[in-house]
């Protein structure tokens, strides 16, 4: 899949293989999500209500995939501790929801590095079980910038089942139209498909 995003609010991800699969999109902006089916030729917008649930059949949520901003928006950070590892400093962070916060998890966990890799996140339902865990498996550098290449997003419930995603190529810093995060956009095949577009 391609994924192209502006700051924490505006995300298009288009699915490209397999064939079955690829032109399903997903657009996020300023916090409303639709989805765009070709085989049916349909857009639909997904309430609030759906933004936590399996995107496509895999361990990611809709939230998790259009890289939503409401960790900053409806959590309280705490810092537990810091770390060493491998030669960077590691912050353990708690994010507890805000009384009446509109979210799912009771509590995530984040290990943050130095350089600003996320290196797991764990995701704790309100009875404060731990349900799923993302790891960074590898890191790479794209445009100089030290990012997580390989995720698994893991089902604590069923260990044996998981998602995982790899980033084979990234740019950074690239000029984008306005149109690009529009329903129109969301229909056209070929948008974000290419870098810089």
């Amino acid at each position: 899949m391609r994924i192209v995003t502006r700051d924490t609010t505006n995300s298009l991800v288009r699915v490209t293989y397999p064939p079955k699969e690829a032109g399903n999109a997903t657009l996020l902006v300023d916090g409303r999500m639709w989805t765009y089916t070709p085989r049916l030729n349909r857009v639909v917008r997904l309430p609030s209500s759906m933004m936590s649930q399996n995107w496509m059949g895999s361990d990611f949520s809709n939230n998790e995939i259009a890289r939503s901003s409401q960790l900053l928006e409806h959590y309280e950070l705490r810092l537990l501790r810091t770390e060493s590892s491998d030669q960077h400093l590691v912050h353990v962070i708690a994010a507890i929801p805000f009384a009446n916060a509109p979210v799912v998890w009771g509590k995530l966990e984040l290990h943050l590095r130095d350089d600003h890799v996320l290196l797991e996140e764990t995701f704790f339902d309100q009875a404060g079980a731990p349900v799923k865990r993302l790891q960074s498996l590898e890191t790479g550098v794209f445009d100089n910038r030290v990012i997580s290449t390989r995720q698994r997003m893991t089902s604590l419930e069923r260990e044996d089942q998981w998602t995982e995603v790899e980033l084979t190529e990234g740019h950074y810093d690239v000029m984008l139209d306005d149109a690009t995060f529009t329903l129109s956009q969301l229909r056209n095949p070929s948008a974000g498909l290419e870098p810089g577009q």
